[in-house]
């Protein structure tokens, strides 16, 4: 270290970190303050290095500082670690409030709804059709917010668990556009499809796979304008399917293409935000195609030029294995005349429960001493004994054993 009175040792400190680190050495050669300080060294080539330095002036014996002795620290990595999480940190944030818009958005009519029909007065058939689509089509809504929320919390706990099957690409577009379908109405928007001339053939999760293109086409109707056009392509190069998704709307800048599929990140566009999401959908995208052998990327020319998306998928390689079909919407099978019992801690959902269940034909019976149900739907997170334990407990008695 230099003596006494000397300038700093390092002459390529950063430019906003000179001032700081001069006023902390100063303070160590007048009166010996304890120095240790965190700054930028520059360099011609590369980034700035972030380093730490520690120093103390050195006395003789009879007490004059004669030298300075210190040592010097790379802590580059931690510092862009320190960054990473501040960064992640405030997305977390800005994520809790986007959450907390978009839970209470579809509430307002829920309530509104409810409240519409006149107690005095029998509500007509017009009137009482339209409250019900208000509440189903807000209900559906916070279901898909909340089923988004639900998987990527099964992802980053490594629950997701993904079913091998043989899936024909055709059949599970098709599934996710019926998922999507209402929003391109609403936006009038005109969905081409160009499928190739054979039948492809994948091996993965039917529902997952049809799940990854609804999302992709509900973020292109999110991001493209009313009467707009969206394209979905497929095709087979060697031992892959590419398929690509396209649009004409808003695109994406340069800066964002890199993050565009980190979780908690959202384009800041007016178009996209009003149209509502949390987005995690091309997140949830992204993680599902990888999980299933699979790679995705995104283009665009820039704002207001449109974008692709393309998801590479491994060919199946025997396309002769029977091919689960796909269908968003399976029809439940029902059984009229069964004894169910509702195992839930909160009334309401169990009321709900039973009134659906008695207006499809099921006994919905109070439990009773005599009681033996042919089915029981138990709520997972019952306080004491969870759901599952539950069915393990009734399965071990005789009365609940299955004929």
């Amino acid at each position: 270290m230099p003596a006494p009175g000397a300038e700093h040792w390092s002459g390529e400190i950063h430019p906003l970190d000179r001032e700081h680190v001069a006023d902390a050495y100063r303070c160590l050669l007048a009166e010996g303050v304890a120095y240790q300080v965190e700054f930028r060294i520059a360099r011609a080539h590369g980034g700035p290095r972030w380093v730490t330095e520690r120093a103390f002036q050195v006395r003789d014996a009879a007490g004059r500082s004669n030298r300075i002795a210190g040592i010097v620290n790379d802590i580059s990595e931690r510092k862009v670690a320190e960054m990473l999480l501040r960064e992640a940190d405030r997305r977390k944030d800005e994520f809790l409030a986007m959450l907390a818009h978009e839970l209470r958005n579809p509430l307002a009519p829920i309530r509104n709804a409810v409240n519409l029909p006149d107690p005095h007065r029998e509500p007509s058939v017009d009137h009482f059709a339209t409250v019900r689509s208000i509440i189903d089509r807000q209900v559906r809504h916070l279901s898909r917010l909340v089923d988004d929320l639900l998987d990527v919390a099964r992802i980053t706990q490594g629950k997701i668990t993904l079913r091998q099957e043989a899936v024909e690409l055709a059949a599970a577009i098709e599934a996710a556009i019926e998922t999507v379908r209402p929003a391109l109405d609403r936006k009038r928007h005109t969905l081409t499809t160009k499928l190739a001339n054979t039948p492809l053939y994948i091996v993965g999760d039917s529902v997952r796979i049809a799940q990854v293109f609804a999302n992709l086409l509900s973020n292109a109707s999110k991001c493209s304008l009313e009467d707009g056009a969206i394209e979905i392509e497929t095709g087979q190069f060697d031992d892959d399917v590419r398929i690509a998704v396209r649009d004409k709307g808003i695109g994406i800048v340069a800066d964002m293409l890199p993050h565009i599929f980190d979780l908690f990140v959202q384009s800041e566009t007016s178009l996209e935000r009003s149209e509502g999401g949390l987005g995690i959908g091309l997140p949830l995208a992204k993680t599902l195609v990888e999980l299933q052998g699979g790679g995705i990327e995104a283009y665009s020319p820039g704002l207001q030029k449109g974008s692709v998306f393309i998801v590479w998928l491994p060919l199946a390689k025997h396309p002769h294995v029977t091919v689960q079909p796909v269908d968003a919407h399976a029809p439940l099978h029902m059984v009229s005349g069964k004894r169910v019992l509702l195992v839930d801690d909160s009334v309401d959902a169990a009321t709900a429960m039973a009134l659906l269940l008695e207006a499809d034909g099921y006994d919905a019976l109070a439990l009773s001493d005599v009681f033996a149900p042919q089915i029981v739907l138990p709520d997972i997170g019952l306080p004491g004994m969870d759901g599952y334990r539950l069915a393990t407990e009734m399965r071990g008695r005789v009365a609940y054993r299955p004929p």
